[in-house]
């Protein structure tokens, strides 16, 4: 035995684990309209990946590790012309939304873990805003499937020459 060794403890890396439902990660988003700039603020148990501001919507990508997500979303009234409606997925989310004190508060409870858009519209917009859409990346399972779909079709042809 060393008489000089310490114990070492090893300690988990937070990330890869699933979140808590009760986590709140903040993400603010800064979006553009008529010469001024608004803040955007989303609470939730999921993380906003990407966002994007064209023509009066607001897309916000989402990853979460979750099943049951909750969300609420800080606008301020300034920025809108009417009141934010809300999309997951390019179908209409109920949203629990109230105005005072010079913002629009939602909250938003839905299902889906990985990734997902949520799409804000009511804004303000400028017919000059010009900003695409956020790129999709290619799921890492189109790398295998295309290869294999491929090989299974070789073999199918070469079979049916038999």
């Amino acid at each position: 035995m060393i008489p000089w060794a310490l114990p070492v403890i090893l300690l988990a890396a937070a990330s890869g684990q699933p979140l808590s439902d009760r986590t709140g990660l903040v993400s603010t988003v800064d979006i553009e309209t008529h010469g001024e700039v608004f803040e955007v603020r989303v609470v939730g148990n999921f993380d906003v990946a990407d966002h994007a501001f064209v023509g009066g919507r607001l897309l916000l990508v989402i990853e979460s590790s979750l099943e049951g997500n909750i969300g609420e979303v800080v606008i301020p009234s300034a920025a809108l012309e009417e009141a934010p409606s809300f999309y997951l997925n390019t179908r209409p989310l109920d949203a629990r939304v109230a105005e005072g004190g010079g913002v629009y508060f939602a909250t938003l409870e839905f299902a889906g873990s990985g990734r997902n858009e949520i799409e804000v519209s009511g804004f303000a917009s400028d017919s000059d805003d010009v900003t695409d859409r956020p790129e999709r990346p290619v799921p890492w399972w189109a790398f295998v499937a295309a290869p294999a779909a491929a090989a299974a079709a070789v073999a199918v042809a070469r079979r049916a020459r038999r």
